[in-house]
Parts: C-alpha cells; sequence; structure tokens
C-alpha cells in the first residue's frame, strides 16, 4: 500500500477520530428511533390495555 493510503488508515484507526464518528452513528440511531417513536399514532383507541380494569 501506498504511503498516503498508510497514513489515511492510520488516521481512521485513531481513537481521537474514531470517538466522534462513532458519537455521530449511535446519535443518529437515537435520533431515528425517537423520529420513529413519534410517528405512532398516539389516538385514545390506542390506550394501554389495563387501564379498564
Amino acid at each position: 500500500m501506498t504511503g498516503l493510503g498508510q497514513r489515511i488508515l492510520a488516521t481512521c484507526r485513531h481513537p481521537l477520530v474514531q470517538w466522534p464518528i462513532r458519537t455521530a452513528y449511535y446519535l443518529f440511531i437515537l435520533i431515528a428511533l425517537l423520529w420513529i417513536y413519534g410517528t405512532v399514532d398516539q389516538s385514545p383507541a390506542t390506550t394501554f390495555v389495563y387501564n379498564e380494569f
């Protein structure tokens, strides 16, 4: 591999580079889950099953 390729791989493997990438990745997953949860219909017809007892 060329010297430039080795430098790029070494940079990508550095913890100070991996940390923000992983943080952004997991933040994206969290936001996506909250967005999906927020799109669920919250009408009164979908009440918790044990509220009637």
